[in-house]
């Protein structure tokens, strides 16, 4: 059985843009334009935490492929599990 690619999961998923590990939970936490979500947002980008479903929202792609490197960042749910392991 081979591992599940980033492209293979989030193939068809309206404005994805790209996926970070998520090293708590071993999810994926993904970058998508807002607009293409169908979100009414104030910044063009969205960083989600596929395993909690918290969002942040973010002007930049550069920004948003940060923050997706760490979901403690924006995902409460993901800080308390890192509260938790320490």
């Amino acid at each position: 059985m081979t591992a599940e690619t980033k492209a293979d999961r989030f193939a068809g998923f309206a404005g994805w843009k790209d996926a970070r590990r998520n090293k708590l939970t071993g999810d994926w936490t993904s970058v998508y334009l807002t607009e293409a979500q169908g979100i009414d947002g104030e910044e063009k980008y969205m960083v989600v935490c596929e395993e909690h479903g918290t969002n942040i929202s973010v002007a930049t792609l550069r920004d948003a492929l940060f923050i997706a490197g760490d979901a403690t960042e924006f995902c409460d749910d993901c800080r308390e599990l890192q509260r938790r392991s320490q």
